[in-house]
């Protein structure tokens, strides 16, 4: 338990080693619980999606996983059991750690992995199950919606205006879904690139010069602290996908 608790500031132990002593394998801190819960995380979402899910394809499966298993989702997890006042870190750290989203995924992960110690696969298994089955079932929603979307074909535009119509514009997309027909996929692909590699993404959303009857939406995207990428399009979910485009080749080189 002192492990899982324990970051790797308050001891302070060298990052440059290959391995731990003969004298001294056991490190103090949890970073190694933390390796193992992810691997434990990772395997249980894929079985929990296999079982519940048995007939979808693996594209929109991994996109779920990613979804459920987002630091977002387990930092929260982790305040909900109110782990990261239990933290233990470098004094001058504490409190910054305490509040960080990052540490507090990494603490989620490094309890998995002292759980799995202590009682085994099997037991750490059901114990996840209740805890991602809510994450499950909502990033499965927006899976399915963003698919969904993906399959409608845009709305026409007035030849002589080159506006939407009074009649397209009623069943045009929602705010929230507009411009989301843009290259298909980019953006839960973006976010399950980000999700494995731990970076922390952040959305600037502001209003953009427009129509009165097309207003836009521009989105600044800053990955780890820096714009990477910039959309705008007429609807937020749009302006997102174009950010994430940009942004891909920067986050995940195969791209480029």
């Amino acid at each position: 338990r002192s492990r899982v608790f324990t970051h790797r500031s308050l001891y302070g132990r060298s990052t440059t080693l290959f391995r731990d002593p003969d004298d001294d394998p056991y490190p103090p801190d949890n970073e190694r619980l933390e390796f193992l819960g992810d691997s434990i995380l990772s395997t249980v979402a894929c079985i929990l999606l296999h079982e519940r899910y048995p007939r979808y394809r693996v594209g929109p499966a991994s996109k779920v996983r990613a979804l459920v298993i987002c630091n977002a989702n387990l930092a929260t997890i982790c305040r909900h059991y109110k782990m990261q006042g239990e933290l233990r870190g470098a004094p001058t750290q504490k409190l910054t750690l305490q509040k960080s989203d990052q540490v507090q995924a990494d603490l989620f992960e490094s309890y998995i992995g002292g759980v799995y110690l202590d009682r085994g696969f099997e037991e750490t298994k059901q114990w996840l199950y209740d805890v991602l089955d809510p994450f499950v079932k909502a990033a499965f929603e927006v899976v399915k919606r963003e698919h969904l979307l993906n399959r409608r074909s845009p709305p026409p535009y007035s030849a002589e205006e080159g506006e939407l119509t009074d009649q397209d514009r009623a069943r045009s997309p929602t705010d929230d879904d507009a411009g989301s027909k843009v290259d298909p996929g980019t953006l839960a692909y973006f976010n399950q690139i980000c999700a494995q590699n731990k970076h922390k993404v952040e959305w600037i959303i502001t209003d953009a010069p427009g129509s009165k009857s097309t207003p836009l939406w521009k989105v600044d995207l800053k990955v780890d602290g820096k714009v990477i990428g910039t959309g705008v399009a007429p609807g937020k979910k749009g302006a997102k996908i174009l950010a994430a485009k940009q942004a891909l080749p920067v986050v995940d080189p195969k791209q480029g």
